[in-house]
């Protein structure tokens, strides 16, 4: 991992604590299956994420195998163009094969968004889905982060939860650790709980999983906020 963002990512989702000075990830031990979609810089084609997504369902190619992960984190995004992309049509093809999919709403929200929106403003691909687990960014205080995207997408509001996003320890390349803020970073402490509940709930559907974090969620938003907050 030359970037280190895959390698923070996974920290937060099964990072486990080896001595006092480390830290535990939301799943501790939490088996990982890492697939590369992305270049040294943090770039991409989208036949390689939606490659990357179907390899996740199905390493093996033989569909009547459960090989594949029950739990795909998308740490990723691009500008939202279509209901019927291709990595919008991967994923709720993975989630209709019973794998939660859980993405970053994206960093273009309005009021300070990423250098790398160029000028677009609102979710991205592949976060726009409408059956994914999206996920928005909220600090230690459970405030809105600034960058955090939002809205309406095909009549569905995303994101559809929040979690922490900012100023977030994790992992990093050559056994150290760094500080990162962004969707990124709030996407797997959702894909790390969806692990616990799974563990404990073995079977659950996606959409039983999703409803369930949606309806049990700590509310933070006020009126006419929910595209910050969602649920």
């Amino acid at each position: 991992d030359f970037l280190g963002h895959g390698t923070h990512v996974a920290g937060i989702v099964a990072g486990k604590k080896n001595g006092p000075s480390d830290f535990n990830g939301v799943a501790p031990e939490a088996r990982l299956l890492d697939v590369k979609v992305l270049n040294a810089q943090g770039i991409g084609l989208e036949s390689n994420i939606v490659a990357g997504i179907n390899y996740a369902v199905d390493p093996d190619g033989n569909p009547g195998t459960q090989d594949g992960a029950h739990i795909i984190n998308l740490s990723l995004g691009g500008p939202y163009t279509s209901p019927n992309s291709p990595v919008v049509m991967a994923v709720e093809s993975a989630i209709a094969q019973g794998v939660v999919v859980v993405a970053s709403s994206g960093n273009c929200g309005p009021d300070c968004p990423s250098i790398a929106c160029n000028g677009f403003i609102g979710v991205e691909d592949p976060g726009t889905a409408s059956n994914a687990l999206t996920v928005g960014a909220v600090n230690d205080f459970g405030e809105y982060a600034c960058f955090s995207s939002g809205g309406i997408v095909n009549g569905t509001m995303k994101p559809d939860v929040v979690a922490p996003g900012v100023s977030i320890i994790s992992s990093a390349p050559l056994a150290s650790y760094e500080v990162k803020s962004g969707t990124s970073m709030s996407a797997p402490h959702v894909a790390g709980l969806a692990a616990l509940v799974l563990e404990a709930n073995p079977g659950m559907s996606p959409s039983t999983l999703k409803y369930l974090f949606e309806q049990t969620a700590d509310d933070f938003g006020v009126v006419g906020k929910d595209a910050q907050y969602g649920s």
